[in-house]
């Protein structure tokens, strides 16, 4: 796509598609959004890598975008679910089926793996399906204590639970101690001073 399309269409570079840096969040936003994902769907035979970046885009508005409503969030948390267990249920379908036509999806000689280890090849982690799983009954359960009054409506500020708000946090306070300084470390009580200058 980034040979054959036009750079306006998708706004993608190269280091995006392979980053150096494997969680870096605004490379995965760039290539699960919006626009690369409609450039993508004009592409014959693109429709897995599509439903793929959509299920990525729907993670990052679930829990991490902060306007995404309440209600918003319980569908993309849900629709990464359910996507992800009907992926695992094809995969389990396929292989039932059509080994050896999954057998030749891979490069390597698979001929000695199991059905299951051939069939994780195809998927995401085990420990990515889990945390999906997890987080979308998590944020149920923690709408359900706030509508019966047992945590407060701030409890839904989803996007405060992620590690890129402590990230951005953390690298705001190293920032505070001037562009020749070498101090990376800090304690928590010069970390709590610097967090108070970031709120003025």
């Amino acid at each position: 796509m980034i040979a054959n399309k036009n750079k306006l269409k998708h706004g993608l570079v190269k280091s995006d598609i392979y980053p150096s840096d494997k969680q870096n969040l605004a490379s995965c936003e760039k290539i699960s959004s919006n626009s690369v994902i409609s450039t993508l769907e004009e592409i014959s035979s693109s429709l897995a890598t599509s439903l793929y970046l959509k299920l990525i885009r729907s993670v990052i508005i679930a829990y991490i975008d902060r306007g995404t409503s309440i209600n918003d969030r319980v569908y993309h948390a849900w629709f990464t679910v359910f996507l992800c267990r009907i992926w695992w249920a094809w995969l389990l379908t396929k292989a039932e089926y059509d080994f050896d036509e999954m057998l030749s999806w891979s490069s390597e000689d698979n001929s000695s793996q199991s059905i299951g280890k051939l069939i994780r090849r195809f998927f995401i982690t085990n420990t990515s399906f889990q945390s999906i799983e997890i987080n979308a009954h998590q944020l149920t359960y923690l709408i359900l204590l706030v509508i019966e009054g047992s945590l407060p409506i701030e409890s839904l500020q989803i996007f405060l639970f992620s590690s890129q708000t402590c990230e951005n946090t953390l690298h705001s306070a190293r920032a505070t101690s001037g562009a020749f300084s070498s101090i990376v470390n800090f304690s928590v009580i010069q970390f709590l001073r610097r967090v108070q200058k970031l709120r003025y």
